[in-house]
């Protein structure tokens, strides 16, 4: 599961780092019920035009990592993460 964060786009490395930590917290009970790996890669430019791109790379080097099933990647976020669910998710699927 790939965690997109809230926040915007002037955010500096250290807050967004931190923020993509609270997203990984709060997504963990899920996580372990779906018996998902969790992945929040962070942002400090938004998800626009950097978005596509961060999640797939993300996706792409956990599936090297871990032996992940294709048909069972999923996309969550809210705020600015949720507008990254909505522009990335078609190109996941």
């Amino acid at each position: 599961m790939v965690i997109g964060h809230g926040g915007n786009s002037s955010m500096s490395q250290s807050y967004a780092d931190q923020t993509a930590r609270v997203y990984l917290k709060a997504y963990q009970t899920l996580g372990v019920k779906m018996k998902a790996i969790l992945v929040a890669p962070s942002s400090t430019r938004g998800w626009g035009h950097i978005g596509n791109s961060l999640i797939l790379s993300t996706i792409s080097d956990v599936q090297r990592r871990y032996a992940i099933d294709p048909d069972r990647i999923y996309l969550a976020g809210q705020s600015m993460g949720g507008h990254l669910t909505l522009s990335s998710g078609p190109l996941v699927a």
